[in-house]
């Protein structure tokens, strides 16, 4: 069960232990519980795409590939797969826990790395002679607080950007004598403290908030101010805090973004008022960047068309890119592309913050997505882009026409994929099923299912077997049924080449199809749960 938030997950971890009578190996998106059944505690796996995106997208960017190939994800789920201990298998454990995030970011980058010096993708020359401690050695961690960063943008009153620009405060790290040379004497309280002690101030804040939308919103205000402390703050709480910045918290965010937005993050850039001007609107952002991610709030999560709701998305994404992969705080651009929203309720509301008009169409979105591709590679040549929660057949379109040409990559197709090919990897491994012998069902067949499925369908063929042979053990179901070529729809080019040929039943029915494939492994990636009930699990 993938699908995000929680509440959209196919199934709970605790019914699928009861129902299987505790036999599953079972991983979902979002994180759950550890769950007590029959005198044992089973531990739930989460295959969050975060145990991909950032080290794949930090490696590449470090060693200045020129394209992110599907190659990067293969290698990078292998990587992922490999951190698995077989006392962690035997347990029923396929991903590794959230806490050694930043070494598997680490490793991952180093195997990207690799793999662009290998494919001759990589443009940084000469190569370093030893990858993994050159990537740990890039890698931005939030110590004490650092000078003045370089490029810094003009401020009105300009002692005052040491207390009021994110990027720039210290806030009551000042010493007396920086406080005296920069003029801020008598605008802050008296005392000096380091930045250990003002982190265990803000967690002592969140550990008396017990709800999790209310810690996004201390965190969110946080970062507002004082960047430094909130990545300091996050990276030593992993753990308990990526649920709150990310999913699940993240999509109440967004749902909510009109309404309770109370600070400023990143850039909103809008067809309706920008076409034609993005390169020149981009001047206005006044760091160097090496990351963005952008949304057009197409696809968010489960939740459907938000519009320029979705800016929750990537400010979450930067925020995992730096403290899980490594990318610098001040070098990372979250972006919002108003493209319009389909949705009725946003489009009457008072309080939207996009523009009033309905999405654009696929030609305007393709022409318009282009401009901002080249405007990036133009301002920022080595930027690398993260394309997120675009609706489905935007995504594979845009992906398409970017990929050869941008450094570039969708998370929802291709992070999605090796994250959930490592668990696979480990879950047959765990099961004894070659992989040359086992079969599988994806419930939904978006984007995020037909990612997953492609590169199933790639690792296969590395291990001998052609591509064709490869789909053949896939079986792809969406909400009319199992995808043929018999059913009698039209269906999208991204589902046609798992569209089965072979006579397989034409059911809707999941259970019925279940007993015909009797498949080694179940992905539910419908956005729709929960939907797996005890029939199914059994």
């Amino acid at each position: 069960p993938l699908s995000n938030p929680t509440a959209k997950a196919e199934v709970t971890a605790e019914n699928a232990y009861r129902w299987s009578d505790g036999k599953c190996i079972f991983a979902a998106g979002s994180p759950f519980a550890p769950v007590e059944y029959n005198g044992r505690t089973y531990v739930p796996g989460q295959g969050n795409n975060v145990f991909i995106f950032p080290g794949v997208g930090f490696g590449a960017w470090l060693v200045g590939a020129t394209e992110v190939a599907d190659e990067f994800f293969l290698d990078a789920a292998r990587e992922l797969a490999s951190y698995v201990t077989e006392e962690e298998l035997a347990q029923g454990r396929i991903y590794p826990a959230i806490a050694h995030l930043r070494e598997v970011s680490r490793n991952v980058a180093t195997r990207t790395a690799e793999c662009a010096y290998k494919m001759g993708l990589a443009t940084l020359s000469p190569r370093p002679d030893d990858l993994l401690s050159f990537v740990e050695r890039s890698m931005y961690v939030p110590g004490e607080y650092g000078g003045e960063v370089a490029g810094g943008a003009d401020f009105p009153a300009e002692r005052l950007k040491y207390l009021y620009v994110p990027q720039l405060s210290h806030n009551t790290a000042f010493s007396i004598d920086q406080r005296r040379k920069l003029h801020i004497e008598g605008l802050q309280p008296t005392v000096v403290q380091d930045i250990t002690e003002r982190k265990v101030r803000f967690e002592h804040m969140l550990k008396e908030e017990p709800d999790a939308f209310k810690k996004y919103l201390l965190l969110t205000q946080l970062q507002a101010v004082d960047l430094t402390l909130f990545y300091r703050v996050l990276v030593d709480n992993l753990p308990q805090l990526m649920p709150v910045v990310y999913t699940p918290t993240v999509g109440q965010a967004c749902l909510r973004w009109d309404k309770h937005k109370r600070t400023h993050s990143g850039m909103y850039i809008s067809y309706f008022e920008h076409q034609g001007r993005v390169r020149e609107v981009l001047d206005n952002w006044p760091f160097e960047v090496d990351i963005i991610v952008v949304t057009d709030g197409g696809r968010i999560l489960g939740l459907g068309d938000l519009g320029t709701n979705g800016m929750g998305i990537p400010i979450g994404k930067i925020a995992l890119y730096v403290a899980g992969g490594g990318f610098h705080p001040v070098h990372s651009l979250p972006i919002q592309l108003d493209c319009g929203t389909s949705n009725a309720e946003y489009l009457a509301s008072e309080f939207y913050l996009g523009a009033r008009q309905p999405r654009i169409g696929a030609e305007e979105h393709a022409a318009f997505l282009e401009e901002f591709c080249v405007a990036v590679k133009d301002k920022w040549p080595s930027c690398l882009i993260q394309f997120e929660d675009f609706a489905t057949d935007r995504a594979f379109a845009v992906l398409s026409a970017a990929q050869k040409k941008y450094l570039c990559f969708n998370d929802d197709i291709q992070g999605t994929g090796a994250v959930v090919l490592a668990g696979f990897i480990n879950g047959m491994k765990a099961q004894g099923t070659e992989l040359k012998d086992s079969r599988m069902i994806f419930f939904g067949a978006g984007s995020a299912a037909c990612g997953v499925a492609l590169q199933i369908a790639q690792l296969m063929a590395f291990e001998g077997m052609s591509v064709e042979e490869a789909r053949s053990h896939i079986y792809m179901f969406d909400q009319k049924g199992l995808l043929t070529t018999t059913r009698g729809d039209q269906l999208p080019d991204y589902n046609k080449e798992f569209a089965r040929t072979d006579g397989a039943p034409d059911t809707s029915n999941l259970v019925e199809l279940i007993k015909y494939v009797k498949p080694h492994a179940l992905f539910g990636l419908s956005g729709a749960g929960p939907l797996f009930g005890q029939d199914v699990i059994e």
